[in-house]
């Protein structure tokens, strides 16, 4: 009977909250950052969202701007947290491998080889007279390279009358990648600075870059941990949860998934890369290359500060890795 009134007792001070409980399990990751000047603490992380323009030439104006942006960090050395769109991603990838870019693909193909949608979005963005009689295959090199003349500011030098070769097509455009060559170099120097803007539909695409990936949405796609990035930066109305043996950042959010640590990120939209460039000197805070290395100690599987009830104010301390077992239980 004794014991009986005793477990009664105990269970109506955790249904009231009284007395000095701690749920200890919770729902978050041990974490061990390579980088040994991370310890438990507060933080705070901001990312600069470049915003990348639209037609060609303001594309190849945000080029030029990128490059002095990226030229300024690797001579004073200094490290910025930027997020790229996976088109820019790849647009830099195809310049390195002297291809053009995402979007110009279908001015660069071989004209016989067009989709019937290819041609209609050909008609749609060039305006121009090809040869008569010359057929379908022609009149689509020519409007390609019509298109070429035009990106490089040269539209005279279009003959409505001439039969287009691909050799032209091809002079014409080495022209093109002289004039940009030296951008990708420059910004892929950067490599551990950069987060990678997908969308649901692109996720496993970007992801296999390796890099951090930022992700706008409110429901968290369910494979992440199966993908090889390792960070994921997410702005949308989602809640602060353990993604297994990966890192996640939510905008706007003080998120507490990685054990003893609080981080708070924020995001920022950028237009000209050169608006960073005072920034340099002035950002102190985490880094993202910095945490790009890091060991998981354990993941529990339990809800995030599941049950807790009144915890006693203690001191902060750091993490003991050797000795990572979780229970529930009574201070006394």
């Amino acid at each position: 009977m004794k014991k009986t009134s005793l477990l009664l007792v105990v269970l109506l001070l955790i249904s009231t909250g009284c007395g000095n409980i701690v749920a200890r399990k919770d729902k978050s990751q041990i974490v061990q950052f390579e980088n040994t000047k991370i310890i438990p603490d507060k933080y705070d992380i901001t990312f600069y969202r470049l915003l990348y323009p639209n037609t060609p030439n303001e594309k190849d104006k945000f080029y030029a701007q990128l490059d002095v942006l990226a030229s300024k960090i690797l001579a004073h050395k200094k490290d910025i947290n930027l997020i790229i769109p996976l088109e820019l991603y790849k647009d830099l990838h195809n310049l390195q491998l002297r291809e053009v870019r995402e979007s110009e693909k279908v001015f660069y193909k071989h004209s016989y080889s067009l989709t019937d949608e290819e041609r209609e979005f050909i008609d749609s963005k060039i305006k121009v007279n090809t040869p008569e009689n010359s057929g379908s295959v022609q009149k689509y090199l020519n409007k390609q390279i019509a298109y070429w003349y035009s990106y490089l500011k040269k539209p005279e030098l279009y003959n409505e009358n001439k039969n287009y070769t691909e050799l032209d097509k091809d002079r014409i455009v080495d022209e093109v990648f002289e004039n940009r060559k030296r951008f990708s170099n420059t910004i892929f120097a950067l490599g551990n600075n950069l987060t990678i803007e997908v969308t649901v539909d692109t996720l496993a695409e970007g992801a296999e870059s390796g890099l951090p990936i930022f992700l706008n949405t409110d429901s968290l796609p369910d494979n992440l941990d199966l993908l090889k990035s390792k960070i994921y930066v997410v702005k949308g109305e989602i809640e602060d949860s353990v993604i297994p043996n990966k890192l996640l950042l939510i905008a706007n959010k003080n998120v507490k998934n990685i054990k003893d640590f609080e981080i708070n990120t924020k995001i920022l939209n950028i237009t000209n890369p050169l608006e960073l460039i005072p920034i340099l000197d002035e950002y102190q805070d985490l880094k993202i290359k910095d945490m790009q290395n890091f060991k998981i100690k354990l993941v529990p599987n339990s809800v995030l500060e599941k049950a807790s009830l009144k915890r006693e104010t203690r001191e902060r301390k750091t993490i003991d890795f050797e000795k990572s077992n979780v229970i529930w239980g009574i201070e006394k």
